[in-house]
């Protein structure tokens, strides 16, 4: 019998608009058959975090353990709440910025209790803070349940003195995870999918909560490179072209958090690269969206 795959995402939803869109194809392609979603957790300090994610999972009627890491002022102020406050004021939620914010801890502790071991890939699409969070006070339930980590993160074929954005905003716990997760890592880099455009598709449907987040970040434009999209859809359906992983290697991350890669049969690293066009890369994802948004409860 073969094993269902778990998938659990940790999201830092509101600083840009491309995780409302990632959550949304995550939670299609786990209902059209490639596993199921047990838990989401939020990565920044926002009080809005929690009512987007809920928002976007009640499109597809999926309840799961949910939590943030509720560090207040982290990425919690100016541009990270462009649209998730108009979310939450527009779509229905479980989750007032005045109410109760769950830990992300205790969501991950309930979303891993009872499945079996090494069957959840975790897909981070954020900084890493709740991931050290995770290894440091839970190393035990990481090392039995997690089978795999997929992170946006790094940059390995731009210039060398560029750090990307979600390892530059913790530096230290990106190099906590890349250091003491003793586990597969695949990291989406920055270069991969930056000028691959997509958001087009969510001007057909304006009340979607992921086409508010687009347009509410964007200023109507819609369009955003595809950086957590592309990492939901290669953690779950593989590297589909455009796409391919690197060879296995080693990932090391240095104290300015500049990431670099060095290839080895006996690695258990990978990072994806773009093998074709940008233009191929952004219909490929461009219409794992729209399937996603067109789909109803």
């Amino acid at each position: 019998m073969t094993r269902e795959r778990l998938f659990f995402l940790d999201t830092d939803i509101g600083p840009d608009c491309d995780d409302a869109a990632a959550l949304a194809i995550l939670l299609h392609l786990c209902k059209s058959g490639a596993g199921r979603v047990i838990g989401i957790t939020h990565c920044t300090g926002s009080l809005y975090g929690l009512a987007a994610i809920d928002a976007i999972c009640r499109r597809f009627r999926v309840s799961v353990p949910t939590g943030t890491c509720n560090v207040r002022g982290f990425l919690s102020e100016g541009p990270a709440l462009r649209y998730t406050p108009v979310i939450a004021a527009r779509c229905a939620h479980g989750f007032p910025p005045d109410g109760p914010q769950p830990d992300c801890v205790d969501a991950l502790k309930q979303a891993l209790s009872g499945v079996p071991d090494g069957s959840v890939t975790m897909i981070a699409i954020g900084p890493m803070i709740n991931l050290a969070r995770y290894l440091r006070e839970e190393p035990a339930l990481m090392r039995a349940k997690i089978g795999r980590i997929v992170c946006m993160a790094g940059a390995f074929e731009a210039d060398a003195a560029f750090t990307e954005w979600n390892v530059e905003m913790d530096i230290p716990s990106a190099r906590y995870v890349a250091g003491h997760w003793k586990g597969p890592l695949d990291f989406c880099p920055f270069e991969a999918l930056a000028d691959v455009l997509t958001g087009a598709c969510l001007a057909k449907r304006p009340e979607h909560p992921v086409a508010i987040a687009y347009r509410e970040y964007t200023d109507g434009a819609m369009l955003r490179p595809s950086w957590d999209l592309g990492t939901v859809a290669a953690a779950v359906n593989g590297p589909e072209a455009p796409f391919e992983w690197s060879a296995p290697g080693t990932i090391a991350i240095d104290a300015r958090g500049r990431t670099t890669f060095t290839a080895h049969p006996d690695g258990r690293h990978r990072y994806l690269r773009r093998a074709g066009s940008a233009g191929d890369g952004a219909r490929h994802i461009e219409a794992l969206l729209e399937r996603a948004i067109n789909d109803q409860p």
